[in-house]
């Protein structure tokens, strides 16, 4: 009977790979497609070879605090903000606080929605 080749006999030959892919930045979802394995498995790969992640949020450049500052000032939202100039809408929230709508807004804007929707099946 042959030997049973799993996930683990590929980690001697994707292991240089694997370290310049994360070392490149690419998401665990990204090496996986690659390499034709799962994103759990890379994740096991990389504590394995002891790959330590650098932090995902890079310090938010003053060119891209200046841009999401006047988006937000236009009324932009984080998340839209985020798509813009690619990053991370929490972050965006994190470093340029107080341009979220409060809870008291979001349950009028809801209650706003609700109505309109009332509204219209009942035109309907």
């Amino acid at each position: 009977m042959a030997a049973h080749v799993g996930r683990a006999s590929m980690l001697p030959e994707v292991a240089p790979a694997l370290r310049q892919m994360s070392a490149a930045g690419m998401s665990a979802s990204e090496i996986a497609t690659r390499l034709g394995v799962t994103p759990r498995t890379v994740g096991r790969w990389r504590a394995e070879l002891g790959i330590v992640l650098r932090p995902r949020n890079r310090p938010i450049t003053e060119d891209e605090k200046a841009r999401a500052l006047a988006m937000l000032q236009d009324g932009a939202s984080y998340k839209e903000v985020g798509r813009t100039i690619g990053r991370c809408r929490r972050h965006l929230a994190h470093v340029l606080p107080g341009y979220g709508w409060t809870q008291e807004e979001k349950g009028r804007f809801g209650a706003l929605i609700a109505k309109s929707n009332r509204t219209e099946k009942a035109m309907a």
